[in-house]
């Protein structure tokens, strides 16, 4: 009796931590993050299939999925896809719009020379974006405050361009039906990406949608900066060349 009378109430028992033991109650674990259970994204991998149904149907628990297990193999299949999809029909259109406007000029061109340029354009151009956006949100990402590695920013970024398969569609809609409807089609596909790449930053380097959305638009908005920028040190370098030829102030001509 005095044995127990001297140990302190705060004392844990002697022997083996039972299982859960010192674990957040449920409900408290942070945003972005899975509380456990059975079917909790990390305790399953994700086919090429899976990716590509969840990134339209169920965005936020399929990068979820991918952050916590970044395989990167099958989300590159993902963006093939995405890119074959686009190169083809790229190629197709393509073609004739560049046929269509050398026509127009006067220079005859079959629409098949083109083809494979707008081919090859369409399957390497979304890579080579996809590696850009992903070094740039990653940057900028960790700069506003998220945390993590880039290849499951990466994965997920390549997830989330499963919307762009329906561009193409959209193209050759509008081509039958009307311009208009294409280009609004593909706007709204636009949109559509625009969301998904900024649940994608979210889920991946693990922060708020405020911030997210900040990683996905400060980048914008210092180009845009940058560009302004250029144009008046331009104007502004020229200017006295621009004023000779001004009109009114033209010199007179022997």
């Amino acid at each position: 009796m005095q044995e127990n009378e001297d140990r302190p109430a705060y004392a844990e028992p002697p022997g083996p931590m039972p299982p859960g033991h010192g674990a957040a109650p449920s409900g408290t674990a942070p945003a972005g993050e899975a509380t456990g259970g059975a079917d909790t994204p990390q305790q399953k991998a994700l086919g090429v299939l899976d990716l590509m149904y969840g990134a339209l149907f169920s965005p936020v628990t399929t990068f979820r999925a991918v952050a916590a297990r970044p395989q990167l193999d099958r989300a590159v299949v993902v963006l093939v896809v995405v890119s074959a999809v686009s190169a083809i029909v790229g190629a197709i259109s393509g073609g004739r719009e560049f046929a269509a406007g050398m026509a127009e000029a006067g220079i005859p061109v079959p629409a098949a020379s083109f083809g494979p340029v707008a081919f090859l354009f369409g399957l390497v151009g979304p890579f080579i974006f996809w590696y850009l956006q992903s070094a740039i949100f990653y940057v900028t990402g960790i700069l506003v405050g998220g945390r993590g590695e880039v290849l499951p920013l990466m994965a997920a970024l390549a997830v989330a361009s499963m919307p762009q398969v329906f561009t193409a569609p959209a193209s050759l809609l509008g081509a039958a039906v009307h311009q208009s409807l294409g280009v609004w089609l593909s706007f709204a596909i636009g949109i559509w990406v625009i969301v998904l790449d900024i649940l994608a930053v979210r889920e991946a380097l693990h922060f708020s949608t405020g911030r997210a959305v900040a990683t996905f638009f400060l980048p914008v908005v210092v180009f845009v900066v940058l560009i302004i920028g250029a144009v008046v040190a331009f104007v502004l370098a020229f200017l006295p060349i621009i004023q000779q030829f001004a009109p009114g102030t033209m010199p007179p001509i022997p």
